[in-house]
């Protein structure tokens, strides 16, 4: 069910013609290029900006793509790092272990079934419908 504000922010998306559809439009917009090196002069590169119009200010860095924010490490991480501290390598071993472990197939059991005293309160109809059930489970467990 949607909220009240849910259907604003949708109406609101809609009048501006998506907002993802903006935000990939601004991303592509940072990737275009601001300059062209045309040459060489006196040691130096020669710069000539796309749009004639632009200032580049003295200094302005230019860069082949926008520089990327350092990305953090997932939350997991954390938990991680703390546990390989306290056990080492051990906790590698373990987890190799604990993957082969749960490769290998489960082993077989024999089927139990409810014991006379555990269906001796049932009414006929609610034995009727425990036998059903575990034939059922029997059939999909063995």
């Amino acid at each position: 069910m949607k909220t009240e504000e849910d259907e604003a922010f949708e109406a609101i998306e809609r009048k501006q013609g998506g907002f993802q559809a903006k935000r990939k439009a601004a991303a592509d917009k940072l990737q275009e290029p601001v300059a062209r090196v045309s040459g060489t002069y006196g040691g130096r590169f020669v710069y000539d900006p796309i749009n004639r119009a632009a200032i580049l200010p003295v200094g302005m860095a230019l860069y082949a793509m926008p520089p990327q924010p350092a990305q953090e490490p997932p939350s997991e991480w954390a938990g991680i790092k703390a546990i390989l501290d306290e056990y080492g390598l051990q906790a590698i071993d373990f987890v190799a272990d604990f993957k082969a472990a749960l490769a290998q197939p489960a082993q077989e059991r024999p089927w139990v079934g409810l014991t006379d005293e555990e269906t001796s309160g049932f009414t006929q109809h609610e034995m009727t419908v425990v036998k059903y059930v575990s034939k059922v489970l029997q059939e999909k467990n063995t």
